[in-house]
């Protein structure tokens, strides 16, 4: 069967054929860069020819959007397949920078042209395309006689590795599974990976560590690239490393270290690989755990346990809620960010986007976060970025979403670290009350059940069939991914619809007497997954409105003070005096901020010389405000462990509607120039343009 499509009919099926929610049509307009008109004509045409073809059409539920049905997706996923032999652009480019990582030799233009089946002036402008992508790791590709390869110091090629994993690996998944002829190198990365995951059974087994199986899947491919890039004669040298005796003492002291040793060796290099372990060491250090095991450092758990108890503290004061299951989240957080110390310390960053889709989901939960981790980032003196930050987050969303104990039973399968894990399962456990969420497990442990009393599984990753049915969901769903999942257990009938059974049963009486019904099963089924899905999720929530920074802290809520003879807690009066003339606060409202210090230690101190005062909303907050008081110099906070010279005052009325702000104030406070600017400020002129040109760069 062969359905003549256009470009544009097969981009809007190549959308609902990967997705697992509904899209409305801004959405979907937004996405294909079309008119709603157009789009409601493209869907016209699309859908009749898809009837043409026997093919069941674009689907609409009322108010949430337009899906294909799973046999559509199975029938077209064949059909496009076998109509298109070429990879994607992104795909393409992600393999020829792969050929470029682990080839042997020099790879030419018309064997990049040959195995990514385009033209050689697709391939130069691919070539363009990639040298752009790499020029922020101080690389580039460069052509010579023999070909083309990457040019650049080895150590910046491994962070280029290390950051972008996961597009090297779409470019590597199409190589190694096309039936075209491919490089030998690509075919060994196999082997490689067969090694390592040898390797990582070795060690769980001995009870050292417990990885997360989306940190074996990281482990095994990256150091696969690594291992081929050293077989060509690419290792690291000392000039590489910025290590002094006493950190190369402290690395060999590791239990990693020898780890790190052993896989080395099983590889067989006849090299120094002194530096290379370090390296390995480095990778293995901040991999995601679910469990620390008897490895590690003492001294640096005991620091990290340390660090993540004031962190929590700090966010418990900042948003003003406390964590219910305190010890739970202290240990999950701990081991959580034991490997993200190691990142840090060694310049390995998360790099996967996840900060766009927590800062939507959690903005709020976010900022608290990203305020409160300063105790953590004091360790290696070095800010997190944003996604690691949002990696943090989610543990706290987790915590704070956590609701009464479910009652009903549904297997979860999470391939990622304990934090995503449990904050999907939270999220589900709140949504759907009547249901009980046994685990989350991961692949290896699913693997190896032979009895599954659930009757559904949801996976954030595709499982063997084992009698199941098995749905995939994200590991942090979206409100249109909740109803799809509402409507996967009221078509199984683990949740009921918002009407009782005998009203659905009317209706369909009504349909019977009206219209004649070809499968009475399938009818009810859409009836039943129409009406599950809850009124709030259908109507558009107004949010409610959050001003700008600039709108709380001017002129008017701007003072300077000599801080000669003034101590922190005359600092904060002085502060808060803005929002007292304002009619803001209450005078009772200062002196709870001075009881929170005085009670909890210097945990308002939230940056380099700043403190970010606040109390609870009761306490005294007629209005939301806030204010900025700038002393000539610092002075301390409790003690000269905690020097402060800008303190922030802030009166909350709620939750929520202070976050826009605080988030502009957090952007801020983290850019060294924009708060040395604050710092160094003679007038408040110079406050308020920072804070305007922040806004800018914030929007």
């Amino acid at each position: 069967m062969v359905i003549n499509l256009k470009n544009s009919e097969i981009n809007l099926l190549k959308i609902l054929i990967d997705s697992e929610v509904t899209y409305k049509t801004e959405d979907l307009s937004e996405m294909l860069n079309i008119s709603r008109r157009s789009l409601f004509y493209l869907m016209k045409n699309t859908s009749k020819k898809l009837i043409q073809s026997k093919i069941e059409p674009i689907k609409n539920i009322r108010g949430e959007g337009y899906y294909l049905s799973t046999n559509s997706k199975k029938m077209l996923n064949n059909l496009l397949n076998i109509n298109s032999n070429r990879i994607n652009a992104d795909t393409r480019q992600a393999a020829f920078l792969l050929l470029l990582i682990i080839s042997s030799k020099s790879n030419t233009l018309n064997k990049i042209s040959k195995i990514t089946n385009v033209t050689l002036n697709t391939v130069l402008n691919d070539q363009k395309v990639i040298n752009l992508k790499i020029k922020k790791f101080n690389l580039k590709i460069q052509g010579t006689r023999y070909g083309h390869e990457i040019i650049g110091d080895e150590k910046n090629i491994r962070s280029l590795i290390q950051e972008e994993w996961m597009y090297l690996y779409q470019g590597y998944k199409v190589l190694h599974d096309t039936h075209r002829k491919i490089d030998r190198d690509v075919t060994e990365i196999e082997g490689y990976k067969i090694i390592i995951n040898k390797w990582l059974n070795y060690v769980e087994s001995n009870s050292y560590f417990y990885f997360s199986d989306d940190s074996k899947h990281h482990l095994m491919f990256v150091y696969s690239l690594i291992v081929s890039r050293i077989n060509h004669h690419h290792e690291l040298l000392k000039d590489n490393f910025g290590f002094d005796r006493e950190e190369e003492e402290l690395l060999c002291s590791h239990q990693e270290h020898s780890l790190a040793s052993d896989l080395l060796k099983r590889f067989g290099f006849n090299i120094d690989i002194r530096y290379e372990i370090y390296y390995l060491e480095s990778i293995i250090l901040g991999l995601q755990l679910t469990n620390i095991g008897s490895g590690g450092i003492k001294s640096i758990k005991k620091i990290v346990r340390t660090a993540t108890i004031k962190v929590i503290k700090n966010f418990e004061k900042l948003s003003g809620q406390s964590i219910k299951n305190y010890e739970q989240l202290l240990n999950e957080l701990s081991v959580h960010l034991l490997s993200t110390f190691y990142r840090v310390k060694y310049h390995h960053q998360y790099g996967e986007d996840i900060v766009t889709k927590i800062q939507k989901q959690y903005y709020a939960i976010y900022t608290y976060t990203r305020l409160a981790i300063r105790p953590f980032e004091l360790l290696n003196n070095e800010k997190l970025n944003e996604n690691e930050i949002a990696l943090i987050t989610i543990y706290f969303g987790a915590q704070l979403l956590i609701d009464e104990k479910p009652v009903k039973s549904v297997l979860l399968v999470c391939s990622s670290g304990l934090g995503t894990s449990r904050l999907l399962k939270v999220q589900l456990e709140k949504e759907f009350p009547e249901i009980r969420l046994n685990g989350p497990i991961t692949k290896s442990m699913y693997d190896n059940l032979t009895d599954i009393s659930s009757e559904i599984i949801f996976s954030t990753i595709p499982l063997n069939d084992k009698g199941k049915e098995v749905f995939q969901v994200s590991p942090i769903l979206t409100i249109q991914e909740l109803n799809v999942v509402r409507k996967i257990l009221a078509m199984h009938n683990f949740v009921s619809a918002n009407i009782p059974i005998t009203k659905i049963s009317a209706i369909m009486d009504v349909v019977a007497d009206n219209a004649t019904i070809k499968n009475y099963e399938t009818l009810e089924n859409r009836v039943k997954e129409i009406l599950s899905i809850p009124e709030i999720h259908i109507k558009r929530v107004e949010r409610e409105y959050q001003p700008l920074l600039s709108e709380l802290v001017n002129k008017k809520t701007i003072s300077f003070a000599n801080a000669n003879h003034i101590d922190w807690r005359e600092a904060i009066k002085i502060a808060a005096e803005p929002l007292i003339i304002n009619d803001n606060i209450e005078k009772k409202y200062v002196n709870a901020m001075i009881k929170n210090v005085q009670e909890n230690g210097p945990y308002i101190n939230i940056g380099h010389l700043v403190a970010f005062a606040h109390a609870r909303p009761d306490e005294g907050v007629k209005n939301l405000g806030m204010s900025m008081l700038h002393l000539s110099h610092p002075i301390d906070l409790v003690n000269e462990q905690h020097p402060i010279q800008l303190i922030f005052v802030l009166a909350a009325i709620n939750d929520t509607a202070h976050i826009r702000a605080m988030s502009e104030l957090a952007t801020l406070l983290g850019n060294k120039e924009t708060l040395n600017r604050l710092i160094s400020a003679k007038d408040f002129r110079v406050i308020e343009n920072t804070i305007l040109e922040g806004e800018k760069q914030h929007d």
